[in-house]
């Protein structure tokens, strides 16, 4: 039984939107940089201000703080 020309048209316009959306995340996530931290020591948290303070009192370059790693650590984000 062949697929209906309905149903091609619906998977069309979804990978069509699944192509589109990983394009914009990728060109937005291109324009930052991250590195590690040198001020911030210990396990990283998400839920406090602890990491993109550290980040910022480092350099006025960088834009935020962000925890990442299996163990997290604080990752300064600058724009490249």
């Amino acid at each position: 039984m062949a697929p209906s020309p309905r149903n091609l048209s619906a998977a069309t316009v979804v990978l069509l939107l699944l192509v589109f959306m990983t394009a914009e995340m990728s060109s937005v996530a291109g324009n930052t940089c991250r590195h590690l931290s040198g001020l911030y020591h210990g396990l990283c948290d998400n839920n406090f201000n602890a990491c993109t303070n550290s980040c910022k009192d480092e350099s006025p370059d960088n834009i935020r703080g962000e925890c990442h790693d299996f163990l997290p650590r604080c990752y300064c984000i600058t724009n490249c």
